[in-house]
């Protein structure tokens, strides 16, 4: 299944692996879709945590 992930979309990192030239991949799930897939590490954003009142 090929399947796709828009900016903004939420996605779970579910693992990651580095290729033999270094490159840092995510193995993740879309929230919307429930579709897995991966992607570069560097096009990942990250959401900072909520600070803790």
């Amino acid at each position: 299944m090929i399947g796709l992930a828009g900016s903004g979309d939420v996605v779970e990192v579910v693992d990651t692996w580095t290729s033999p030239l270094g490159a840092r991949w995510a193995k993740v799930l879309v929230a919307r879709t429930r579709v897995s897939g991966r992607v570069l590490w560097s096009l990942l954003a990250h959401r900072d945590p909520a600070p803790e009142p």
